[in-house]
């Protein structure tokens, strides 16, 4: 697979990734506790030469993006139409409040295995690295 072919794959699962909120909900807005604890998919591609990540760790690592897009897009359609029908439930003049609770708790269920498995790939991730990566990369993102 071409260079080109594989990027654009990694920006897909990461724009499907990114459509859920970050892994601790309750953190302040914008603030995800566990950021600085892992390292984003698109750090580690950006600096793959610079930290020395070598063809198994980057076969890895994209074995394990491209595990989040599959396992996450099918997760997304029944999203879709737990979403869709709290939204008609909703919409009617009397609320079937059983049902609705129920379309809502399927939408949190999903929501939560979607975090599972992002949460999955980051550790995955970062256990490819060896401590010397993982080191550059963090002063990469801290600027240094």
């Amino acid at each position: 697979m071409s260079r080109r072919l594989w990027f654009l794959g990694v920006a897909l699962a990461l724009g499907v990734s990114a459509l859920a909120e970050p892994l601790f909900a309750q953190s302040a807005p914008g603030e995800d506790p566990l950021a600085d604890a892992y390292f984003a998919p698109e750090l580690v591609m950006a600096h793959r030469e610079r930290v020395g990540i070598d063809d198994r760790q980057w076969e890895q690592i994209g074995e394990e993006i491209r595990s989040l897009q599959r396992e996450v897009v099918d997760l997304e359609w029944e999203m879709a139409e737990a979403a869709q029908t709290l939204l008609e439930l909703s919409g009617r003049e009397l609320v079937p409040e059983a049902e609705a609770l129920a379309a809502a708790m399927r939408i949190f269920d999903v929501e939560a295995q979607i975090k599972a498995i992002q949460l999955r790939m980051l550790v995955r991730i970062k256990n490819a690295l060896t401590g010397a990566q993982q080191a550059e990369l963090r002063r990469i993102r801290g600027g240094a």
